[in-house]
């Protein structure tokens, strides 16, 4: 199986480190099918994410095993950005604090671990971003796009519909102004050419220029 670059496959031994549990008692639910197993590896956010799901035994008030991480893991299987955490702050709680050896926490967010630290840094960062886009909105700097769309398709079928009915406007006028050559019968092309010039500035002087919703 292909192994993922942000979530590599470590030894069963690893993971049990990482989460502060005995290296019996994760192999023991490999072995049973509740965690996902690689031979004698695994990878981390696959650990969390069936140990959260599948591991509902009790031992002395809490589930057999089951970390701090994975009890958050537990709450929310599938954490965003903008929720990987409700301390909209930033500063660090005492659980995310590793003292004398402990694991850090961890969350799920798009279907990998993250330390619970890095998880609120984010959050932050896409909540300045939010807040920056609000503030571009309105001042103008940034338009609706469906806005936008609508009110180019309307300006455009005005355009179209006016030089659709430009020819059956100005035929005759310019009929009359093109010169006819007395010994062939025929229209002067120049005649015609510069004619046809100075109907086609008129008519883009009477459309004057595009006017949108958004000036």
């Amino acid at each position: 199986m292909q192994q993922s670059p942000s979530d590599p496959l470590i030894t069963i031994s690893a993971a049990a480190e990482r989460l502060g549990i005995n290296r019996s008692t994760l192999s023991r639910q490999c072995k049973a099918g509740q965690v996902r197993a690689y031979g004698q590896k695994v990878r981390f956010s696959e650990v969390l994410a069936d140990r959260a799901a599948n591991i509902d035994l009790t031992r002395s008030g809490r589930r057999e095993g089951l970390t701090e991480a994975e009890d958050t893991a537990r709450a929310s299987r599938r954490v965003s950005p903008a929720d990987a955490t409700p301390d909209a702050t930033g500063a660090p709680r005492e659980e995310d604090q590793a003292e004398g050896g402990a694991t850090e926490a961890f969350v799920l967010v798009d279907g990998q671990a993250m330390p619970l630290g890095k998880a609120r840094a984010l959050k932050e960062t896409y909540l300045a971003r939010l807040r920056q886009l609000e503030f571009e909105l309105k001042s103008g700097a940034l338009v609706d796009r469906a806005a936008a769309e609508a009110a180019f398709f309307e300006e455009g079928r005005a355009m179209r519909d006016a030089w659709i009915a430009w020819p059956a406007r100005i035929a005759i006028e310019a009929a009359d102004e093109v010169a006819v050559d007395a010994a062939t019968g025929k229209v002067d092309a120049r005649s015609l050419v510069t004619v046809l010039t100075n109907r086609v500035h008129q008519h883009l002087a009477e459309m004057g220029e595009p006017e949108t919703p958004f000036r």
